[in-house]
């Protein structure tokens, strides 16, 4: 099927070139792809879109943010913030955080693109804490909200809430 696709765009017949050259160009990626894989004998691809743990390489200014930020939030020191530029593992920061604070406590780790109202804020961090969030207004929404985090116990710990990308929240 490739090879008759590959014949008609390049025999000009196809009345859908663009969309079969877009094809063809994904192909060939996938096998580009694939044979550098084979080559280096790499198991998965070297360089994801997304952040990924187990890529992690603990910088000191990365682990200093880190320690510092699991620090505040085991103590009850109040909130941490990481402040960086694009591309400097801030998304990372956050992700090994709520990794190394899960042994202790409850950890909601969200994105801001998952938020973009009041009501979905408070729908995510009950949905992430495993309680009702669906078909609620904001006011049911916050009881419930503040009766999980009502002084921790043995049976509810406490809850650490991470947000990636914190500054394009609204101010409300």
């Amino acid at each position: 099927a490739a090879i008759r696709l590959m014949k008609s765009v390049l025999t000009g017949r196809s009345p859908k070139t663009e969309s079969c050259l877009s094809v063809f160009g994904t192909l060939a990626n996938r096998w580009v792809a694939r044979m550098i894989e084979s080559f280096f004998g790499l198991k998965r691809r070297p360089f994801c879109v997304a952040p990924n743990l187990d890529f992690y390489v603990p910088t000191a200014s990365c682990q200093g943010a880190i320690e510092t930020s699991v620090r505040s939030v085991t103590r009850g020191e109040g909130p941490s913030l990481i402040i960086g530029g694009a591309g400097l593992g801030k998304t990372i920061c956050a992700m090994k955080i709520a990794q190394k604070l899960s042994g202790s406590v409850q950890v909601v780790l969200l994105s801001s693109s998952q938020v973009c109202t009041r009501r979905a804020l408070l729908q995510s961090i009950l949905f992430h804490l495993g309680l009702e969030h669906q078909e609620t207004d904001e006011g049911t929404l916050r009881i419930e909200l503040h009766r999980r985090l009502s002084p921790p116990s043995a049976s509810s710990p406490g809850v650490a809430l991470v947000i990636d990308e914190a500054q394009s929240l609204s101010i409300k």
